[in-house]
């Protein structure tokens, strides 16, 4: 029964009807980027599984994304395990996914504790072969931690997903973005009751203004919203799942919770 409750992981997964779907998430009714506007986007292509996913440079050779982008799980066992890093590529450098420029995979480190059920610690982390080139169009994202203060009323998604509802939509080659708000801890725990009766401290909710939403080949990608000191953005999430393509509210891993895993791992 707690089956037909379950969200969609905008990824892979399983989505409310109990039906097994391959899921590709996308920004639904966004704005093109502007050149250079996210230099800090990634596109993960998983051909194991013949997927798509965003993500986001930390540093010069690591991408951080969803979990459920780059691990294989059995659905019989519930265990998953790492995709295999010669099946990941990964492109930066541009809006435009016919410009990007395509890095190899050397390590895959989903977290240790990632449930493809509860999507609790729904976070990975990708060791490129070889060191990113910054430049205008290429360069890191700060992360929040507990004390950094953000202006949470006007953050952005982003992403290369399909701009419809229809499973034929490849998306665009494009850049879209929406603009979010988070939702108060009450707002998100109600909507996550749907799902399961206690709202982890990792995960929080964001509703896309103006018709906007995060559905199938987003996942992965940040979340990011200003400072209030500065007009630098920084990732407070990292798009996880939703209720459904067009509700408008869906659910990130909060960055500031994961900390110490990223900072141990980044720092092998």
């Amino acid at each position: 029964m707690l089956l037909k409750l379950f969200l969609c992981l905008l990824g892979v997964g399983l989505c409310a009807s109990q039906k097994e779907v391959n899921i590709e998430s996308r920004i639904i009714n966004g704005k093109d980027g502007n050149k250079c506007e996210f230099p800090w986007m990634a596109f993960i292509k998983n051909y194991g599984q013949n997927i798509g996913c965003g993500g986001f440079m930390i540093d010069n050779t690591h991408i951080m994304t969803a979990a459920h982008c780059v691990v294989v799980t059995n659905k019989t066992s519930k265990v998953s395990s790492a995709e295999p890093s010669a099946n990941l590529y990964v492109y930066v450098g541009s809006s435009d996914l016919g410009k990007m420029t395509k890095f190899l995979v050397k390590t895959v480190t989903p977290h240790e504790m990632y449930n493809f059920i509860t999507t609790e610690n729904d976070i990975a982390i990708l060791t490129l072969a070889s060191p990113i080139t910054f430049n205008d169009c290429t360069k890191p994202i700060p992360l929040v931690n507990a004390t950094t203060k953000l202006l949470d009323e006007d953050c952005k998604v982003m992403g290369w997903g399909a701009t419809t509802d229809s499973e034929k939509d490849a998306g665009p080659s494009t850049l879209k973005y929406a603009t979010v708000f988070i939702h108060n801890e009450y707002k998100c725990q109600d909507l996550f009751r749907n799902k399961l009766p206690n709202l982890p401290s990792s995960i929080f909710c964001a509703k896309g203004r103006g018709g906007s939403d995060v559905c199938r080949g987003d996942s992965g990608g940040p979340l990011v919203c200003k400072k209030y000191t500065a007009k630098e953005y920084f990732v407070h999430g990292i798009v996880s799942s939703n209720l459904g393509c067009n509700s408008q509210t869906g659910f990130y891993m909060k960055v500031a919770f994961f900390i110490p895993w990223i900072q141990s791992k980044i720092a092998k």
